[in-house]
């Protein structure tokens, strides 16, 4: 893959954002972009979604029973990436719980009240926050230069660990989870964890409940017990 200068490339990623940002809590550069290289081949990017709800009528089951209205979770972003200009989706992350935004349009749309860090907590009370999480990989284009794109999809249970990992460099990532490993820290499908056989910070041994509310990297480096490291000095 051809590379582009780091200008061209913060130039793309930031009107990429723009487009994106009135949909999302927050949207994060990552990967070579974020570390600064002279030359990229990629954009990288993490977004933290707005959740909406989005009210859709079932059907009647019989003359007795009225019918119900039925309230669906959707990413409104996943609208946003479909329509982004000068992109080739190779993979999407568009799932059935966007649908009812193609069938009924923005009409039905209903923010969700109290917006902010603990609106993936009220929403899933059960704590299945990472449910509906996606990575959209795709094509964009300086003039005839294909560029990879690579769109990850976060919450505010772990924003930091997916933010960390995808900024890099691969060697850096080592280190610091060996750094981890030593404080009884781990990745595990994008979530900070206590690994297994580790114990809480209070000493009670570990149950069911491993993984580590991450909304920011920095949290990373102190459970390495290491100072914050500037993206530009990963490598």
């Amino acid at each position: 893959m051809n590379k582009i200068p780091l200008k061209i490339a913060q130039q793309i990623a930031y009107r990429l954002g723009n487009l994106m940002a009135p949909h999302c809590l927050r949207v994060e550069l990552a990967g070579s972009v974020r570390r600064k290289k002279p030359e990229v081949s990629d954009i990288e990017m993490v977004v933290h979604p707005k959740k909406y709800w989005v009210g859709v009528d079932l059907p009647q089951q019989d003359i007795f029973q009225p019918s119900k209205s039925q309230a669906h979770r959707s990413e409104l972003v996943d609208h946003c990436l479909m329509k982004l200009p000068n992109t080739t989706w190779i993979k999407t992350g568009f799932k059935d719980s966007s649908n009812p935004i193609k069938q009924h349009g923005k009409e039905v749309l209903k923010a969700v009240p109290g917006m902010a860090l603990d609106l993936d907590v009220a929403l899933s009370p059960e704590k299945n926050f990472g449910v509906d999480r996606k990575h959209w990989k795709g094509l964009t284009w300086y003039k005839d230069i294909p560029v990879k794109l690579d769109i990850f999809l976060a919450g505010s249970d772990n924003f930091g660990a997916i933010h960390f990992i995808r900024t890099g460099s691969k060697e850096f990532n080592l280190k610091m989870i060996a750094a981890l490993k030593k404080k009884g820290y781990g990745f595990e499908d994008g979530y900070l964890v206590h690994l297994s056989g580790s114990k809480h910070d209070n000493g009670k041994a570990l149950g069911f409940d491993r993984q580590e509310f991450c909304y920011e990297e920095s949290m990373i480096f102190e459970k390495a017990g290491m100072p914050y490291i500037e993206p530009k000095n990963r490598g």
